[in-house]
C-alpha cells in the first residue's frame, strides 16, 4: 500500500485496518474510517482538508458508502 500519511489523524500508519483514499485533485490522502468519524463529530472541520477540493472528498466517500449499503 505504501507509507501513506492519513491527513484525517496526521498518522503515517493510523491504527484503521482499512484502505487509504486519496483525492483525484490534490492527492491529499484520508483514511475512511478516520474520515467518518471527523465527519460525524463536526462537519464543518471538514473544509479545512483537501480545501477546494471538500465536496470531491464526500461525494467519494458517499459513493462508497452507498457500494458498502448494497452489498
Amino acid at each position: 500500500m505504501g507509507a501513506y500519511i492519513c491527513q484525517v489523524c496526521d498518522n503515517m500508519f493510523c491504527s484503521h485496518e482499512v484502505n487509504y483514499y486519496s483525492c483525484e485533485k490534490c492527492n491529499t490522502e484520508f483514511c475512511e474510517e478516520c474520515w467518518r468519524e471527523r465527519l460525524h463529530e463536526n462537519q464543518e472541520e471538514w473544509a479545512d482538508i483537501c480545501g477546494d477540493c471538500y465536496a470531491v472528498l464526500l461525494i467519494k466517500v458517499g459513493e462508497l458508502t452507498e457500494k458498502e449499503k448494497e452489498q
